[in-house]
């Protein structure tokens, strides 16, 4: 059962990422650099210039594929643990990537103070309301914070504004053969056409002729 305060807790780690880094579109995150600058000058009274080799992951980074050009809106970041001269990542790493790609040497970035737990959380909402993530890694990322952290399905589900059935459904995806989860990660099959496969002796074989044959999910049905 959710409590109050884990409720409150959710939806203020939503809001302040918003505060935190701002509101971006679509459009706006795939301009070029000109505007990334402009976007630089406004906000370098707020925050610090990092050099991009001091910074790293960090293991609660839910995304496993990248495709963004340009740099905007600044990283949120965290002293690491392991070592007090660098960073680790709690929300951008698609930012960082293409700073990389881009031959920056230096990123716009706010540094916080978060526990593991606050960045897992931060990490989660910030790729699943900002960028679309795979369903695969959407699960894993719910999955990882339910063990983790302790979280319900309901609670999940309260963080990131989804319903408990949604959570639930990506879930069941995880136990998946590993090759049949890779196809959807790289939309060689769709959720719709996954989820009949789930506990099926031969879902990677069905998976393939699926693929190969793009039947609809009423037809794998």
């Amino acid at each position: 059962m959710n409590s109050p305060k884990n409720k409150d807790h959710s939806k203020r780690l939503g809001r302040g990422l918003s505060s935190l880094l701002g509101e971006t579109s679509q459009t706006q995150a795939d301009a070029a650099m000109p505007a990334a600058q402009d976007r630089l000058a406004e906000t370098s009274h707020q925050f610090k210039m990092i050099p991009v080799e001091l910074i790293t992951t960090g293991p609660w980074q839910p995304r496993q594929h990248f495709a963004q050009k340009g740099i905007i809106q600044p990283v949120l970041l965290r002293i690491n643990p392991e070592n007090n001269k660098t960073y680790q990542l709690v929300a951008g790493e698609r930012r960082w990537r293409a700073a990389q790609r881009a031959a920056l040497h230096e990123i716009p970035a706010l540094i916080q103070d978060f526990s593991d737990k606050d960045a897992a959380e931060l990490a989660l909402v910030e790729n699943i309301q900002r960028r679309d993530l795979s369903v695969v890694e959407e699960a894993e990322s719910y999955h990882a914070l339910m063990s983790a952290h302790g979280y319900t399905q309901e609670e999940c589900a309260e963080m990131v504004g989804k319903s408990r059935s949604h959570i639930a459904n990506l879930l069941r995806l995880l136990h998946l053969p590993e090759q049949v989860r890779k196809m959807l990660m790289h939309q060689q099959i769709t959720m719709g056409q996954a989820r009949p496969l789930i506990g099926h002796p031969d879902a990677e074989k069905l998976a393939r002729q699926i693929a190969d044959e793009q039947l609809s999910a009423r037809q794998v049905e």
